[in-house]
């Protein structure tokens, strides 16, 4: 998701993960890619969308495209 300042770092199995550094901390998220049923649960979603600092709308569309 670069517009927001995240680049991609790794796949894992069905996992992708993207870097961001911010305020000299290291930001990773995790998005869980595939068919529908295999995406994270809500409770992941949420996590890792507040972890992102990304808005919430935006987050789901970045994980969703």
């Amino acid at each position: 998701m670069v517009e927001n300042g995240f680049h991609y770092v790794n796949t894992r199995g069905s996992h992708n993960y993207y870097h961001k550094k911010i305020e000299g901390l290291d930001l990773v998220v995790q998005v869980v890619k595939g068919h529908e049923e295999d995406r994270q649960s809500r409770k992941t979603m949420d996590m890792s969308g507040r972890h992102s600092k990304i808005p919430k709308t935006k987050y789901k569309e970045w994980i969703n495209s």
